[in-house]
């Protein structure tokens, strides 16, 4: 999942960055900003490569070299665990990436990439995982990687009891955030409990109820809606989505979709 969540964001977060730097420097730190891009650059190349060959332990050297120029850096520090999660080495790749939000907790990328790692240890660090895609979340409500984070745990991964206890505890702890309520409705729209439709309806109108200008939360309740035979109200949902979020491609096709399903 890493690799659909970075994409080439790290490398242009971290130009973009280092062009905000003051404008007048000696020539040793231009030298030393010129290596560093050239090793992220690399790094990022590596990481993105589709290939058979494996090519992540060439991006960690890449990025390792980039760190040692920018050791307090939090977008180097997201291309090296990149490259570690890559290799398949979870773990070292969240020790990575909490080094990295400990230096920028407002990274909604890095949370997700530490969700995606720590999920990637093992059912011991499952629900460790579920709080940090939480946390990308409640820093960016419309977070594409963290909608993409949940629909690989829940989607690909499959949802456990344990799943659904983690996030009843989260959104009884948070009385006022529609996060775990949101997050809880995904998980039960891929659960196979009795009436999971239901209560999947009942989490997303409870995160409607406390951000009801969410796009996102309309959306899924109107796919819910739809599911259980309710195209009427799915598709007042689904118009509100795309009025609150009218660029949305995603929002746009499903209320199209379901239009022409009603009028057949």
């Amino acid at each position: 999942m890493v690799d659909r969540a970075s994409g080439g964001r790290i490398g242009a977060s971290l130009a973009e960055t280092l062009r905000g730097a003051k404008a007048t420097q000696s020539t040793q730190a231009v030298s030393t900003e010129t290596a560093l891009l050239q090793h992220l650059a690399r790094c990022g190349e590596l990481n993105n490569l589709r290939s058979s060959t494996p090519h992540s332990s060439e991006a960690e050297v890449e990025c390792r070299a980039a760190l040692s120029l920018e050791p307090h850096d939090p977008f180097v520090l997201l291309a090296v665990g990149t490259s570690l999660r890559l290799q398949r080495k979870a773990k070292e790749a969240a020790e990575v990436y909490k080094q990295a939000l400990a230096l920028d907790p407002s990274q909604v990328l890095g949370h997700v990439l530490l969700a995606d790692a720590l999920v990637g240890e093992g059912s011991a660090s499952r629900d460790e995982g579920l709080v940090e895609g939480m946390a990308a979340l409640r820093l960016d409500p419309n977070s594409n990687e963290a909608m993409m984070l949940f629909d690989f745990l829940f989607g690909d991964s499959g949802v456990s009891d344990r799943d659904i206890a983690t996030l009843h505890s989260e959104a009884q702890g948070h009385a006022n955030d529609p996060v775990p309520h949101f997050v809880l409705g995904l998980a039960y729209t891929e659960s196979t409990e009795s009436n999971h439709l239901q209560k999947a309806m009942t989490e997303f109108r409870e995160a409607i109820r406390l951000d009801p200008s969410n796009g996102y939360y309309h959306y899924h309740l109107g796919g819910a809606l739809s599911d259980s035979g309710d195209k009427k109200a799915a598709l007042t949902e689904l118009e509100t989505a795309r009025k609150l979020a009218p660029d949305n491609d995603i929002f746009r096709s499903l209320y199209d979709s379901l239009v022409r399903e009603v009028k057949e």
